[in-house]
C-alpha cells in the first residue's frame, strides 16, 4: 500500500469512535516510565497489530509483572497523567471492539488494564493534590489507601492476568 493511500485511510479511520483514542495509547508516555510502556503500550500495540508492529516495542503475553508494576509505581509522576488518561480511553475502546468481535477474554484483559490505569491516576492525582496542599495527609492517606485497596482487589480479581515471576 502506497504512503498516500495508507495516510487517507488513515484519516478516514480516526473519525471512527474509539479508534482515535486507541492510536493516541499507542504512542506511549512522554516521562520516560519504561515500566508503564511495558505495561500498557506495548501490550496495545500487540493487541491492536496482531503481533509485531512497526519497530515499537510490543507485549505478547497477557500478563502484568508485579515487579515491572511495583516499578511503575514508584517511577509515577505528574508527566505520567496525560499519557495514562490516554491508556484509560484506549483500552475502554479497545474492549468495547473485542467484545463486539465476540473476544472475550482479550476485551476482559482490556478492562482489567484499563482499570489499572484509572487507579494510577488516582495515585497521581492524590500527590498532586498533597503536594499543592489543597488536601491534607490524612485525607491523602485515605486516598492512597483506596488507590492502593483498589490495584490489590482488581490484581486478586483479575489474577489470571498477572504474574510474579522476575523478568528476564
Amino acid at each position: 500500500m502506497r504512503v498516500k493511500d495508507a495516510f487517507e485511510k488513515l484519516q478516514e479511520i480516526v473519525k471512527i469512535a474509539g479508534i482515535y483514542d486507541i492510536v493516541c495509547g499507542i504512542r506511549g508516555p512522554d516521562s520516560g516510565n519504561v515500566s508503564l510502556k511495558t505495561i500498557f503500550t506495548a501490550r496495545l500495540r500487540y493487541l491492536v497489530a496482531g503481533g509485531d508492529i512497526g519497530g515499537g516495542t510490543t507485549r505478547p503475553s497477557e500478563k502484568v509483572n508485579l515487579h515491572i508494576l511495583a516499578n511503575a509505581v514508584e517511577k509515577l509522576s505528574e508527566a505520567d497523567y496525560h499519557y495514562l488518561e490516554h491508556i484509560d480511553l484506549a483500552f475502554h475502546s479497545l474492549a468495547k471492539i473485542f467484545e463486539k468481535k465476540n473476544e472475550l477474554r482479550k476485551a476482559v484483559e482490556c478492562i482489567f488494564l484499563d482499570n489499572l490505569a484509572i487507579y494510577l491516576l488516582d495515585i497521581i492525582h492524590t500527590n498532586r493534590f498533597l503536594e499543592r496542599r489543597r488536601i491534607s495527609e490524612n485525607i491523602a492517606i485515605w486516598d492512597y489507601d483506596n488507590a492502593f485497596g483498589g490495584i490489590n482487589r482488581l490484581l486478586n480479581e483479575y489474577s489470571e492476568f498477572v504474574t510474579d515471576e522476575y523478568p528476564k
